[in-house]
């Protein structure tokens, strides 16, 4: 049986994360004087939202970055590392792996945080 490679549905995903990323552009004057691994920056991006913290996704490649989203109560996913970060619910060797399940998280009902941790994923 013949597989098709990987489609990327990039315009979903930026459809999906622009509020955010907007959101994130925003607050970056308040990440730059309390940043990673404060929860701060997070939180902030959350309460502009109109998000709770249980119900946002932080994906990360840092250290930092999975400390930052765990302190601030967050779902958080760990990309584009060669060995899971500790902490993190969820590890993707790239984000190209992860494409399908961000999808499945930001479309679908929330109990995500405890489908996997970063040792089983």
């Amino acid at each position: 049986m013949a597989s098709e490679p990987l489609q990327i549905p990039i315009d979903q995903l930026r459809r999906a994360f622009d509020v955010a990323l907007r959101h994130m552009e925003a607050s970056a004057a308040a990440a730059v004087e309390e940043g990673k691994p404060s929860p701060v920056p997070y939180l902030q991006v959350a309460a502009r939202l109109g998000a709770k913290p249980e119900d946002c996704l932080v994906i990360e490649d840092t250290p930092y970055g999975v400390e930052s989203g765990l302190r601030a109560g967050m779902t958080v996913w760990g990309v584009n590392a060669p060995a899971a970060v500790d902490g993190a619910h969820r590890h993707f060797g790239s984000l190209r792996e992860a494409v399908r399940v961000v999808l499945a998280f930001v479309s679908g009902p929330r109990p995500h945080r405890l489908e996997g941790s970063a040792a089983a994923q």
